[in-house]
């Protein structure tokens, strides 16, 4: 069957989408004196890495724990406030890469005459939070009088954190939200008491990166967009699901997709109860970079509850047709720079926070490739009906198809042909 082999042409690269996005630049990794984080990495400059959302920008900071035995972690934040739709602090093994744990904005308990922004509404004025990270086995009589606190086994060797912020658009500047990040100081986990600046150390986060960059393989043209669900592996962000698909594109071809999206909040009164915080489609190159990234709020939805879209080149000469018959039908568009990114790209559905039970979660998809017993995606397992997302999901689950151009301007272009037929 041809979509049974063509599959297997792109499942080798699913393993590389395991990893939170980065930057390629080794200087951010010396961190920024004042707060001890990394610089700024964010997820609209193109010289990020490992395909960010580019509503994002995110920090790391990274702590030796050998050398600093019987030690917290002290995040001492402000609430961000402008233009934000959702941050979250989230605890990794630097040796494994594997998440430990993470907490997310609405659940981080305010400082005494605070408020969380995230949490209830009419918040004004600048509200404070502080999260503590300690070894497991760290006294309850220090952790009860502790706010928000994550442990972390007591023989892990290297400590990494990462802080993301997601914007309701790319359209952001370097900041965390208006506000300053959080400062990062060490406490003794004997006696509570704060004992100066937190140190960095190297984290092997950046090596990662590139690591992954180097072991994509080529991609090859396929005649369909099928979504799948790599394994949670590599600084993965906790509350976040995402599918994936590969092809390529060349003038006078147009990738097409849809699905039934999660409902996301309006605002913060629905942040607990929407399906999910939030969710995005993005579209990257080989390179691992991410010019494309239309968020849940600026995606239009057709008359039948479905959110369309159509990915045709830049240099398409029937493009302006195309967009006038996408706006009728209510079909986002989004335009590719062959030129400049490639014909390969790889194809993104993120969901943010998902709530639990939701039906419909990117999460229940069986991931692809599975785990082998080392641990490792097994690159000899063959792809499943379950573990494509059309399949699990239903009409919920992104899948698409290739057709030329021209195709889409006829009489008898309709949504049936931006799917997956599944029978």
């Amino acid at each position: 069957m041809k979509k049974q082999t063509t599959l297997k042409i792109f499942i080798a690269l699913m393993f590389s989408v395991l990893i939170a996005s980065c930057d390629s630049d080794d200087s951010k990794k010396q961190g920024n004196d004042k707060y001890g984080w990394s610089e700024t990495m964010r997820g609209n400059d193109l010289e990020e890495i490992a395909w960010p959302d580019r509503s994002e920008n995110y920090w790391e900071y990274t702590m030796d724990v050998t050398e600093y035995p019987n030690v917290g972690l002290r995040f001492k934040g402000t609430y961000p406030t402008n233009d934000t739709r959702f941050f979250n602090i989230t605890v990794y093994n630097d040796i494994s890469t594997k998440r430990i744990a993470s907490v997310e904005d609405f659940n981080i308990t305010p400082n005494e005459g605070s408020k969380n922004p995230f949490a209830v509404t009419g918040v004004t004025g600048s509200n404070q939070f502080e999260v503590n990270v300690v070894p497991a086995g760290t006294a309850t009589s220090i952790t009860s009088s502790l706010p928000n606190v994550m442990e972390f086994p007591q023989d892990i060797q290297k400590l990494s954190i990462l802080l993301r912020i997601y914007f309701n658009s790319d359209d952001h500047g370097a900041d965390f939200g208006g506000v300053d990040l959080p400062e990062i100081v060490f406490f003794d986990t004997k006696t509570g008491k704060e004992i100066g600046k937190a140190v960095r150390a190297e984290s092997n986060y950046y090596d990662a990166c590139k690591m992954i960059v180097k072991s994509i393989p080529p991609l090859k043209a396929v005649d369909a967009l099928v979504f799948t669900l790599a394994p949670d592996l590599m600084y993965s962000n906790g509350p976040t699901g995402y599918v994936t698909a590969a092809n390529r594109l060349k003038t006078g071809e147009a990738l097409l997709f849809r699905f039934i999206p999660p409902v996301y909040p309006e605002n913060i009164t629905q942040n607990r109860d929407a399906d999910v915080r939030y969710w995005s489609i993005c579209v990257g190159d080989t390179v691992t970079r991410t010019p494309h990234t239309m968020a849940d709020r600026q995606i239009v939805k057709s008359d039948d509850g479905y959110v369309n879209f159509i990915i045709v080149e830049k240099k398409d000469p029937l493009m302006e047709a195309i967009k006038a018959k996408a706006a009728s039908m209510k079909i986002n568009v989004i335009v590719w720079d062959g030129e400049t990114f490639g014909e390969p790209m790889m194809v993104f559905y993120r969901q943010m926070y998902i709530k639990e039970g939701y039906e419909y979660s990117v999460k229940k998809i069986p991931s692809f490739p599975p785990l082998n017993s080392a641990g490792l995606p097994d690159a000899t397992a063959e792809i499943k009906p379950e573990n494509m997302a059309h399949i699990s999901l239903g009409e919920h689950g992104p899948s698409g198809l290739k057709m030329s151009s021209g195709a889409i301007l006829t009489d008898g272009f309709s949504y049936s042909y931006m799917r997956i037929p599944t029978q």
